[in-house]
C-alpha cells in the first residue's frame, strides 16, 4: 500500500521539483505512522528504525523507498535527457541563459579557470572538443600570436589534454556506468543511492519475502529475524518492568529465540514436520539461522514451496496461541495447538496450489 500508492501521489511534484526538506519530513512521518498503526488513533510502537526498513529487501530491509533519495533520482533523470537529447528547444534555452562549460578532463575546476590567460586569448572559447581536434591533433586559436613566456603555459596546457588518449573521432555516446543497462533508470539511480554506506550481508530474502504467505505474515517473519517482536524480553528494553515468562512452557523468559524455537511446545511443532519427512535436523540458535538453512533440509522438487513455508507458518501459529493466552486467557492443549498449526498449513499449501 505504502509503495503503490503513498509514494504514487507526491512522484508528479517530485519529478519536477526538489522537495524541501521539511515536506519530505513530514511525508515520512506520515508513511511511518500508516506502516506502524494504519487508520487507527491509537499510537502503536514502531519495532524497527524506519531507515533500516528503507533498505532493500535483498540486504535486510522492507523496501519501502526513501523520499529524499527518490526526490533526487527523478531529478536526474533530467541531467540526462538534458545530455542526451538533441535538437529540443528545451535543451537550447537552458543553454543559452547559463551556458555549457563542464569541467572536461578535470574533477574540480573546468580547464577555462585552471588556464585562464590562454582561455582569454582563445578565439572559440565556446568551441567543442569535436571542433578542435582531428586525427592530426588539437587545431587551437589565438587572437595574437604567442610570446616566449606563453609557450610554458602551452606546454603544460597540452600535456594536460594528453593524459587523454582516448579521443576518435566516432561521435560520443552517453554512458550510464550504473547497472547493466548502460543506460539511465531511475530505479537504477535509486538503488545506488540506497545503497551508499551499507555493507551487504548474507541476508535470506527468499525465505521472507519469496514465500506464496499473506503479506503480513512476511512483514512478521522479517520481524522475528531483526528479534523485534514485543515478547517481554523487547519490553523491558523499551523501558517496561516485567517479569518475564513464557506463555508455553512456563518455565523460562520469554525471548525471540526461546518462543519461537526452544520451547517445548513449539519444539513439538518442529518435530512434528520434520518426523514426516524423516529429516534428522539439528536446530539453530537464532530465527535468521533457521531461515538460512530450512530450505536446504527436505527440498522435494514440485513441493519445494509448500516447504518453504513450513518456519513462517509454524510462528504465526506460537504468535496467535501466545496472544490469545496473554490477553485473552484462554489456551489450547497441545493437541488442539498442533491441530491449528496443521489446519493453518493445509489452508496455506491450497493458496500455493490455487496460485500456481
Amino acid at each position: 500500500m505504502i509503495n503503490s500508492v503513498l509514494d504514487a501521489l507526491p512522484t508528479y511534484m517530485m519529478s519536477v521539483f526538489l522537495a524541501p526538506a521539511g515536506v519530505i519530513n513530514r511525508i515520512e512521518v506520515l508513511r511511518r505512522t500508516f506502516f506502524w498503526q494504519g487508520n487507527e488513533d491509537k499510537r502503536k510502537y514502531h519495532l524497527a528504525k524506519w531507515e533500516e526498513m528503507n533498505i532493500s529487501k535483498k540486504i535486510g530491509g522492507v523496501g519501502i523507498r526513501n523520499m529524499k533519495f527518490q526526490n533526487q533520482s527523478l531529478m536526474m533523470k533530467w541531467l540526462w535527457k538534458f545530455a542526451s537529447a538533441e535538437n529540443s528547444l528545451w535543451k537550447e534555452v537552458i543553454a543559452e541563459k547559463y551556458g555549457m562549460r563542464d569541467k572536461w578532463m578535470t574533477t574540480k575546476v573546468p580547464l577555462s579557470q585552471r588556464f585562464p590567460d590562454l582561455y582569454d586569448l582563445c578565439q572559440m572559447q565556446q568551441a567543442t572538443v569535436a571542433e578542435l581536434w582531428n586525427d592530426q591533433g588539437w587545431n587551437l586559436h589565438f587572437r595574437r600570436n604567442l610570446n616566449d613566456w606563453d609557450m610554458c603555459r602551452i606546454a603544460e596546457f597540452l600535456a594536460t589534454l594528453a593524459q587523454f588518449s582516448n579521443l576518435s573521432e566516432e561521435e560520443d555516446s552517453l554512458v550510464w556506468n550504473v547497472g547493466s543497462k548502460g543506460y539511465f533508470t531511475v530505479n537504477s539511480a535509486y538503488e545506488d543511492l540506497n545503497t551508499v554506506g551499507i555493507e551487504e550481508v548474507e541476508w535470506p530474502w527468499k525465505m521472507i519475502w519469496k514465500t506464496k504467505i499473506p503479506y503480513k505474515v512476511n512483514c512478521f517473519t522479517w520481524l522475528l529475524a531483526k528479534e523485534a517482536v514485543l515478547t517481554h524480553e523487547n519490553l523491558n528494553k523499551r523501558g517496561f518492568h516485567l517479569c518475564s515468562r513464557c506463555f508455553l512452557c512456563e518455565e523460562q523468559g520469554e525471548t525471540v529465540n526461546h518462543l519461537f524455537l526452544h520451547c517445548k511446545w513449539t519444539t513439538q511443532l518442529w518435530q512434528m514436520f520434520t518426523n514426516m519427512r524423516e529429516i534428522k535436523w539439528v536446530k539453530p540458535g537464532r530465527i535468521k539461522q533457521v531461515l538460512k538453512c530450512w530450505n536446504r533440509d527436505g527440498n522435494a522438487g514440485r513441493k519445494e514451496e509448500r516447504w518453504k513455508i513450513v518456519s513462517s507458518y509454524i510462528w504465526w501459529t506460537v504468535w496467535l496461541e501466545r496472544n490469545q493466552r496473554c490477553y485473552e486467557g484462554e489456551q489450547s492443549n497441545i493437541q488442539r495447538f498442533k491441530l491449528n498449526c496443521l489446519a493453518l498449513y493445509y489452508f496455506w499449501c491450497k493458496q500455493v496450489v490455487l496460485d500456481s
